[in-house]
């Protein structure tokens, strides 16, 4: 919507829940993502132009087919909220939560439950939101015994006597989680155990009602079809893990049902799934998908950027022309990039976060960087836009830059290039021999950008340029 407007489009945003922001608003928690930042962005949005109408369901409120006839085009961006449900004995049993939902209940209504014993099943964010979220809303930890793996085969430990109220449990292992560096940390700061390599068999009740849930213990087996090794259930391993709340982290995928009937052949595929294979455009030429929708769940920044795609493809559509294109930008720059060779040195600085006691459902546990920090953290980033280069008809083989440099493979002396299909480098062959050298090359995958070897270049052979994808107006070019 924003990239639309700014484009001079007039545009209207349906949202479905009484407050905009999406999965923002509605999944992330707020102690990972404060809600007054998000606001603020709405809010320039909104001054843009843009008009948002809440309590709008499409299908519902209002059918897709009366927007097709009331605006010139329309994007599907309504992320993904069908849940994937295990398909295990007892499923039908009261306790059993999507973690999407259970998010959404938590984000409008901070006490859907307190005390329970709850067991998070997944292995991705959405199991790690659900388990702090757990754990802020009353769920406690004593006495925890963690599972033992040695050399990948199960160990039997006694579980029976763990009392652990918020507990996460996963069928892979660590190695194969889909989530970023910290997270596994931020839980054992906030005491919630994770169990890896068990996958669940069955719901365990009584009178309708959950009172815990069987689990099997893997092993890795080969590769499956994610890249990752995937799990292989031990028989006779099985064990219960006693639960009055089971929140199942286990995928969800785009919701279709809601699309008109008329629409569905054109827009729905055999699978439930849109009809997109990720991209933009839709069998309907009116009609565009944007963020999860089209891709499947992935992170917010994926989601931006797939959407900010996705508007200049409605503006090229309604426009008949492509207003907008993206260039390389080259421009010299013989002072370098700015870096120097104590910089490399610098260590990765921790993120200052609220101590675990100041934790509560709102505030948030990161806080940012102190202005120091923040400047020692930038200096760390090695300016890859920056392109060292060095002039074979001017070099003079001195090898003074390949003294002065600070790295073991930042400056190598070379008998060959290595070219890809579209004649781009994509390696090089080490020179063995003094005789074997034909050109003295700056290997840009362990260039730090130092400008140590223009400095020690006599003859100013080495050129520093920095390179930029831009985005410029069709007619500018």
């Amino acid at each position: 919507a924003r990239e639309l407007a700014l484009l001079g489009h007039q545009v209207v945003v349906f949202e479905q829940h009484h407050l905009p922001g999406g999965i923002m608003v509605q999944g992330i928690p707020k102690f990972r993502l404060p809600r007054d930042v998000i606001a603020q962005e709405i809010k320039q949005i909104e001054l843009l132009g843009v008009v948002i109408r809440c309590n709008m369901k499409i299908g519902l409120d209002i059918k897709l087919t009366d927007l097709l006839s009331d605006f010139s085009s329309i994007v599907i961006a309504a992320g993904t909220l069908r849940p994937n449900m295990l398909k295990i004995a007892n499923a039908e049993m009261s306790g059993i939560r999507h973690g999407l939902d259970y998010l959404l209940e938590t984000n409008n209504n901070e006490m859907i439950h307190a005390n329970k014993n709850v067991v998070v099943i997944g292995g991705g964010f959405t199991a790690m939101d659900c388990a702090r979220t757990a754990k802020r809303l009353g769920g406690q930890l004593t006495n925890f015994i963690p599972f033992l793996f040695k050399n990948k085969n199960w160990e039997e430990v006694p579980l029976t006597e763990s009392k652990s109220f918020v507990e996460v449990v996963y069928r892979r292992s660590e190695h194969e989680m889909l989530v970023t560096p910290g997270e596994l940390d931020e839980l054992a700061h906030e005491g919630i155990p994770m169990h890896f390599l068990s996958s669940p068999e069955r719901y365990v009740g009584k009178n309708g009602n959950i009172t815990g849930i069987e689990f099997i213990h893997n092993k890795l087996g080969p590769q499956d079809s994610s890249g990752r090794r995937s799990p292989v259930p031990i028989v006779g391993s099985e064990y219960i893990e006693k639960a009055d709340l089971i929140l199942l982290a286990t995928g969800q995928f785009p919701d279709t049902s809601w699309i008109d009937k008329e629409l569905q052949a054109s827009l729905v595929a055999d699978d439930s799934w849109p009809k997109s294979n990720g991209k933009h455009k839709t069998y309907h030429p009116k009609i565009f998908l944007a963020g999860d929708y089209a891709t499947g769940a992935k992170s917010l920044i994926e989601a931006v950027a797939h959407a900010k795609e996705c508007a200049r493809k409605v503006d090229e559509f309604l426009m008949g022309e492509k207003r907008l294109q993206k260039v390389v930008r080259i421009t010299d720059t013989p002072n370098g990039s700015g870096r120097y060779k104590t910089m490399d040195a610098v260590s990765l600085q921790d993120m200052p976060e609220l101590q675990t006691k100041q934790r509560d459902f709102k505030a948030e546990v990161e806080t940012g960087y102190e202005a120091e920090a923040a400047v020692d953290e930038a200096q760390r980033c090695y300016q890859c836009h920056y392109k060292y280069e060095i002039d074979p008809d001017k070099c003079i083989y001195c090898n003074w830059c390949i003294k002065a440099k600070p790295r073991e493979d930042c400056i190598v002396a070379i008998s060959e290039l290595k070219y890809g299909s579209e004649d781009e480098i994509i390696g090089f062959e080490r020179a063995e021999k003094s005789e074997d050298v034909k050109q003295i090359y700056i290997n840009q995958d362990d260039c730090i950008r130092c400008n140590a070897c223009v400095e020690a270049c006599p003859v100013d052979a080495i050129s520093v340029q920095k390179v930029e994808l831009v985005e410029m107006r069709s007619c500018d070019l």
